[in-house]
């Protein structure tokens, strides 16, 4: 029996030890298969997190909250170098940083100088031999007249129009002989409903018509019952003093003639012509002026995940036309209110913080490195876009592309998005077709890398560009564009765009290749009108003071094969004067196409006359 027991004892230990390796295997596997699940669920996880990075989340309340800051009263419609533009620059400064971006020098506040206007001199003095007048009252310097003096006889020339086209032949400067010779000229437009009047009845118009015909000095009679305001914002001088007197002070300069101001511009009225004569006093003036200049800035930040790889710039422009006015290109340039700029361009800036703060979240997951800039004085001439191109945080060379926001808040109602530069990279057509593939909305595409915002600098440097916008609308520069306007929804609707390109190009990183696609000038799209082009892309800025300078000269063009070359400074088409970019147009105004020129160009300080067939 005990070795029955024995046997028994051993049976059970073996069932016992067989029992618990046969355990030890199942909780083994247990344990495998928990591990693998669990691996598993965390990659899927991860893979489901990664999955859903690449959908665009809406930002609809932060658009609110952005557009409605920037576009405030209390910051006046950010017109650069005053404080409603430097709140701006740092409100976008601190949205930057919660986004997680990198601010460190040299990005940050990119500060750079523009001249924001003039302003009159201590020394403005009119006079004839018997009487002196008094400033402010009596007269003004025009904010355009050079800073000269000039005493010298006045001769009548009515509204001083001298117009010869194919509808149309009117002088005003018929049997004259205006050298070394003021020319009295009433302001205005005394034929508003004939075109070829309107083109020719601005008070720079009238004064460049007078230079050509030989005047040494321009004296405008201002309208009837209008005060004198001097217009600070003008950016550019004409070669010649220009004063503006008041009715009453024409009154007592025609008195030795036996005649006053209001018979002169009925006689004018009645005729359509006026009979020109001397006037018998001689007229004395001393015209000062003085620039007006100021810091703005731009707001540089980077999104770094991969040191080396190529950059993207993100851009738009935070500046807007302030209080509005004649010399800021207000539509409505009578009417003197806050031009809150709610689509432009503050829903441009809401776009970019969106888009910065999104990809922050996912920087692991990119491939490009990213530069968002907030663009100052954009509406003065691209002014911050082309600072920042000339001196870049990072070489040129490692700059894939731009994409331009501006005005992306208008979304209308058949879900229509622009875009531009699609022909300014040989891959962008691809990459636009699989997008355009994916949504509903209506892409309305331009191959042009031009355009009047801010990627026409980087194209003219021939960086790949795209623009996007929802398109111009009735309150376009006017105190309309306000935030209760914006399509919010329709933001999200364009980032959504502007994001999977950007998720698509990055999943095969690639250097892009830049294509020229278009001219690379401003001439069709900011003045509309003009009947020839020389092809060039012109300083609309106005930063030369001898002329006007080509940024860039399109190939092919007439420029381009009359020999001129980027950097060119244009002084005279012709032999008449070119002083700035209203000027410029203005003698293309008067051109046809199929004409030869002359055009004189300073380059590097060496005067050259190129012959230029239009």
């Amino acid at each position: 029996m005990p070795s029955l027991l024995l046997n028994k004892n051993i049976a059970d230990s073996k069932i016992r030890v067989f029992l618990e390796q046969k355990y030890q295997m199942k909780t083994g596997m247990a344990r495998v298969w928990i591990k693998s699940i669990f691996i598993f669920c965390i990659a899927f996880l991860s893979v489901t997190q990664y999955i859903f990075s690449q959908q665009w989340p809406s930002h609809i309340n932060q658009y609110k909250r952005d557009i409605g800051i920037l576009a405030s009263d209390s910051l006046q419609g950010r017109y650069p170098g005053t404080l409603g533009d430097t709140i701006a620059s740092r409100y976008i400064y601190n949205r930057f940083i919660s986004a997680g971006l990198n601010l460190d020098k040299p990005l940050g506040i990119q500060s750079f100088p523009i001249r924001t206007g003039v302003k009159p001199g201590d020394e403005n003095t009119l006079s004839t031999p018997s009487q002196s007048f008094d400033y402010a009252i009596d007269f003004i310097p025009a904010g355009f007249s050079a800073s000269t003096m000039l005493n010298a006889p006045v001769e009548y020339c009515g509204y001083g129009y001298s117009i010869n086209s194919k509808n149309l032949s009117h002088d005003d400067y018929t049997n004259l002989q205006l050298t070394g010779k003021w020319a009295l000229i009433f302001e205005g437009n005394p034929f508003d409903s004939i075109a070829a009047y309107r083109h020719n009845s601005g008070n720079r118009e009238k004064v460049y018509t007078a230079v050509d015909k030989g005047a040494a000095g321009v004296i405008l009679i201002a309208r009837a019952g209008e005060s004198l305001v001097f217009d600070s914002l003008n950016l550019s001088q004409v070669s010649i003093p220009v004063i503006i007197i008041s009715r009453k002070t024409a009154d007592i300069l025609l008195a030795p003639d036996g005649v006053t101001s209001a018979q002169l511009d009925e006689s004018y009225h009645k005729s359509g012509m006026e009979q020109t004569f001397k006037i018998s006093q001689n007229l004395n003036a001393r015209c000062k002026i003085e620039p007006v200049f100021c810091n703005t800035n731009n707001i540089v930040a980077e999104l770094c995940h991969q040191p080396g790889n190529k950059y993207i710039v993100i851009g738009a422009h935070y500046d807007h036309l302030g209080m509005g006015g004649p010399a800021t290109s207000s539509r409505t340039p009578e009417v003197p209110a806050v031009h809150s700029g709610a689509d432009d361009n503050a829903s441009g800036i809401a776009g970019i913080i969106a888009l910065a703060e999104t990809l922050s979240t996912i920087s692991e997951n990119l491939n490009y490195n990213f530069l968002f800039v907030a663009f100052g004085a954009e509406e003065k001439g691209l002014l911050g876009s082309k600072y920042f191109v000339e001196n870049l945080p990072v070489p040129a060379e490692n700059i894939a592309m731009m994409i331009n926001l501006d005005m992306i808040g208008r979304m209308k109602p058949d879900s229509s998005l622009q875009i531009g530069g699609a022909g300014t990279a040989t891959e962008f057509g691809s990459l636009i077709e699989i997008i355009e593939k994916k949504h509903r909305y209506k892409l309305q595409i331009s191959n042009e890398g031009y355009g009047p915002s801010d990627h026409a600098s980087f194209y003219a440097q021939g960086i790949p560009v795209l623009y996007f916008s929802t398109g111009a609308h009735t309150d376009y520069h006017t105190p309309g564009d306000s935030p209760d306007k914006i399509n919010y929804s329709g933001i999200d609707a364009c980032l959504t765009i502007v994001y999977d390109f950007i998720m698509e190009l990055n999943s095969n990183y690639q250097l892009l290749h830049f294509s020229e696609a278009g001219p690379k000038n401003p001439e069709a799209s900011r003045h509309g009108g003009k009947k020839v082009s020389l092809g060039i892309m012109p300083d609309v800025a106005n930063t030369e003071i001898r002329g006007l300078r080509a940024e860039a000269v399109t190939p092919g063009k007439p420029a381009y094969l009359g020999g001129m070359l980027a950097g060119d400074i244009i002084t005279a088409i012709d032999g008449k004067t070119v002083s700035d970019i209203r000027e410029y147009m203005y003698r293309l105004n008067q051109l046809e196409p199929g004409d030869t020129v002359l055009v004189d160009v300073e380059r590097n300080g060496e005067k050259i006359v190129l012959i230029i067939k239009l």
